[in-house]
Protein backbone atom coordinates (compact mmCIF):
# COMPACT_ATOMS: atom_id res chain seq x y z
CA UNK A 1 0.00 0.00 0.00
CA UNK A 2 1.13 3.11 -1.20
CA UNK A 3 2.22 6.53 1.50
CA UNK A 4 -0.80 8.78 -0.25
CA UNK A 5 -3.25 5.52 0.36
CA UNK A 6 -2.68 4.97 3.79
CA UNK A 7 -3.47 8.89 4.31
CA UNK A 8 -6.54 8.17 2.53
CA UNK A 9 -7.42 5.09 4.67
CA UNK A 10 -6.51 6.93 7.93
CA UNK A 11 -9.09 9.50 7.04
CA UNK A 12 -11.46 7.19 5.78
CA UNK A 13 -11.37 5.68 9.72
CA UNK A 14 -12.06 9.15 10.79
CA UNK A 15 -14.83 9.96 8.18
CA UNK A 16 -16.21 6.94 6.90
CA UNK A 17 -17.09 8.88 3.95
CA UNK A 18 -13.85 8.16 2.19
CA UNK A 19 -13.15 5.15 -0.36
CA UNK A 20 -8.77 5.06 -1.80
CA UNK A 21 -7.82 2.96 -4.13
CA UNK A 22 -3.85 2.55 -5.42
CA UNK A 23 -3.25 2.15 -8.80
CA UNK A 24 -0.39 2.22 -11.40
CA UNK A 25 1.46 0.97 -8.38
CA UNK A 26 4.74 0.25 -10.20
CA UNK A 27 7.20 3.11 -11.08
CA UNK A 28 5.14 6.13 -10.06
CA UNK A 29 1.26 5.15 -9.43
CA UNK A 30 -1.19 7.24 -8.14
CA UNK A 31 -4.18 6.64 -5.69
CA UNK A 32 -7.70 7.73 -6.61
CA UNK A 33 -9.62 9.12 -3.31
CA UNK A 34 -13.54 8.98 -3.75
CA UNK A 35 -15.36 11.37 -0.92
CA UNK A 36 -18.10 12.99 -0.85
CA UNK A 37 -17.56 16.89 -2.15
CA UNK A 38 -18.21 18.62 1.52
CA UNK A 39 -14.72 16.51 2.51
CA UNK A 40 -12.41 17.35 -0.24
CA UNK A 41 -10.87 20.65 1.33
CA UNK A 42 -10.26 18.23 4.27
CA UNK A 43 -8.92 15.47 2.45
CA UNK A 44 -7.15 17.66 0.23
CA UNK A 45 -5.24 19.38 2.99
CA UNK A 46 -4.63 16.10 5.03
CA UNK A 47 -3.13 14.25 2.05
CA UNK A 48 -0.71 17.10 1.08
CA UNK A 49 0.15 18.09 4.42
CA UNK A 50 1.71 14.74 5.69
CA UNK A 51 2.59 13.41 2.09
CA UNK A 52 4.88 16.13 2.54
CA UNK A 53 5.73 15.57 6.46
CA UNK A 54 6.74 11.83 6.01
CA UNK A 55 8.32 12.23 2.27
CA UNK A 56 9.92 15.66 1.62
CA UNK A 57 7.73 15.43 -1.18
CA UNK A 58 4.94 17.60 -2.60
CA UNK A 59 1.69 16.08 -3.47
CA UNK A 60 0.16 16.79 -6.52
CA UNK A 61 -3.49 16.37 -5.96
CA UNK A 62 -6.12 16.30 -8.88
CA UNK A 63 -9.73 17.08 -7.91
CA UNK A 64 -12.54 15.78 -10.17
CA UNK A 65 -16.27 14.91 -10.09
CA UNK A 66 -18.42 12.13 -12.00
CA UNK A 67 -19.80 13.30 -15.56
CA UNK A 68 -22.54 11.90 -17.20
CA UNK A 69 -20.49 8.88 -18.83
CA UNK A 70 -20.10 8.26 -22.71
CA UNK A 71 -22.74 9.73 -25.34
CA UNK A 72 -23.11 8.82 -29.06
CA UNK A 73 -23.72 11.26 -31.26
CA UNK A 74 -25.15 9.70 -34.89
CA UNK A 75 -26.31 12.97 -36.11
CA UNK A 76 -23.17 13.29 -37.92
Amino acid sequence: MSQTNSYCCNHTLTSNRVAARQTGGGFGGAVVCLCHRDDVPQLLNAVERDYTQRTGLKATTFVCKAGTGLEVNNNG
